[in-house]
């Protein structure tokens, strides 16, 4: 065996030779390729055989270099996955496979440039996407809409409900007039609206140890007055006849007394109603800060003149009854005094009620409440619905019978029926003492009547509407000034 120490130098040697291609080696004989059974490690390692050494040209499967020509791996430029050769069956795989291990695979580093087009698309991917469910609507009622937040709906109806803290009102544009003089008082005739709102259903009897307040009496005992007279059929030279003529009187005086205001002002009950929703038709083009300045303004000027006609009616009282006290030998039904308390009452309820509401309405921005106040805001809610336009159409043709040469008529004019199912009045439901129906009870009288009254008080506030908007316009064409106060 060769010494040792004398292999290192001959290996040292030629790896300090410059030439390339050829053995460093002097001696042929030293070379190591020449000696199958020679091992060139110092340490005592195993060595590569001579079937490794045929394939050192052989690139690894794995790598990236190749070896050089003096033994050395020079790194190389390789396209793609490096090719192996075919292995036989049953041959073992070459020794670099066995003694190298593959190195770890990296994760691919996201590309920076992107696609100049897309991918096609894959069978999956041209699916139709599920179609989402539809997207409920918000409103409110409809939703209704603030005040506050100044939108409008227009579409969906809102149904006439009796609900105690939500009181349903409607704003029926009144219509333009013909006038007599210089077109330039038409540009300034205002849009002015008519408020209503149906009656409440008239009250019964309470049922055994419910105590019933004194004014509730009497107004119960009154609406029973006047169901009896507009019931009865008999002979009018008859005491009972006389009373229901009376009674009718007396009923027609107070409709044509009280301003249609005044009395939409006393169907609201200031301690219950949280909330007011004003339906008006689509051919309203105002925006909803209009409506609404429209709709204070008016009820300012309610106040005004349910304070004034408080003071008349109430120094008419003693007046009246006196009156009916001295005629009661010639004419025992009285009815001037009835007339003159029904109008006091509702004037000052009026006036009452357009003071609490204009309070209320103010009571967010004045912070009333930071002050120890007890009044609740009161919140104005707005919706246009196409259905009111039946509505505008009675008032119209109610002011064209008024003023046929002022006002134009509208043709046919809706019936009750059109009316009722264009706001969705319904007669209620209830029992003989206003609360649930029991077994047996048919309530078919009590709902007839409710249809009765509602029927002829809406009849009763078109004539009056169109009263006093005819009154109104005569005023504006001496003086367009001073009407536009009132």
């Amino acid at each position: 065996m060769q010494d040792p120490v004398g292999l290192i130098e001959n290996v040292v040697s030629a790896l300090d030779s410059n030439q390339a291609g050829r053995s460093a080696y002097a001696d042929p004989g030293h070379s190591p390729s020449n000696n199958d059974d020679h091992c060139a490690n110092p340490e005592g390692l195993n060595c590569i055989g001579k079937a490794a050494k045929d394939k050192k040209d052989q690139q690894y499967t794995n790598g990236v270099h190749l070896p050089g020509p003096n033994g050395i791996h020079t790194p190389t430029e390789q396209k793609g996955q490096p090719e192996l050769p075919p292995r036989q069956a049953n041959q073992e795989p070459p020794v670099s496979s066995r003694t190298k291990e593959d190195p770890p695979h990296l994760p691919v580093r996201p590309s920076s440039n992107l696609p100049d087009h897309s991918p096609e698309p894959t069978p999956d991917s041209t699916r139709a996407a599920p179609t989402p469910p539809p997207r409920q609507p918000t409103t409110l009622p409809p939703p209704a809409i603030d005040a506050d937040l100044p939108t409008s709906e227009e579409g969906d109806s809102q149904k006439y409900t009796r609900d105690p803290h939500k009181l349903i009102a409607y704003l029926i544009p009144l219509p333009k007039p013909k006038l007599s003089k210089s077109t330039a008082n038409e540009d300034a005739l205002p849009d002015r609206f008519l408020l209503y709102t149906p009656p409440p259903p008239h009250l019964l009897k309470p049922a055994k140890g419910i105590k019933e307040p004194k004014l509730k009496w009497c107004k119960r005992k009154l609406q029973q007055e006047v169901q009896k007279a507009n019931k009865y059929d008999g002979k009018t030279v008859s005491w009972r006849g006389l009373h229901s003529k009376t009674t009718k009187g007396v009923m027609w005086a107070i409709r044509h007394i009280k301003a249609t205001d005044i009395v939409f002002l006393g169907r609201i009950k200031n301690n219950e109603v949280d909330e007011i929703i004003l339906v008006f038709p689509s051919s309203v083009t105002h925006t909803i800060p209009e409506v609404r300045s429209n709709f204070i303004a008016q009820v300012t000027r309610t106040k005004k003149k349910a304070s004034k006609e408080a003071v008349i009616s109430t120094i008419l009282l003693p007046v009246t009854l006196a009156i009916d006290t001295f005629a009661a030998v010639i004419w025992p039904f009285g009815g001037l005094f009835e007339i003159d308390a029904v109008w006091a009452y509702a004037s000052i309820k009026g006036w009452n009620t357009s003071r609490v509401i204009t309070k209320r309405l103010g009571a967010r921005e004045s912070k009333f409440g930071k002050y120890g106040g007890t009044e609740r805001v009161l919140h104005l809610r707005f919706q246009q619905d196409e259905k009111m336009d039946v509505l505008t159409r009675s008032l119209a043709e109610a002011c064209h019978k008024k003023n046929p040469q002022m006002f134009d008529s509208v043709g046919r004019p809706p019936t009750e029926t059109e009316v009722t199912k264009a706001i969705g009045w319904e007669p209620v439901v209830r029992g003989s003492t206003g609360g649930e129906r029991n077994e047996g009870e048919t309530g078919w009288d009590d709902e007839e009547w409710q249809k009765v009254v509602f029927r002829d008080d809406f009849k009763a506030t078109m004539q009056k509407g169109a009263g006093s908007w005819e009154k109104w316009c005569k005023k504006f064409e001496k003086n367009p000034e001073k009407a536009l106060k009132k």
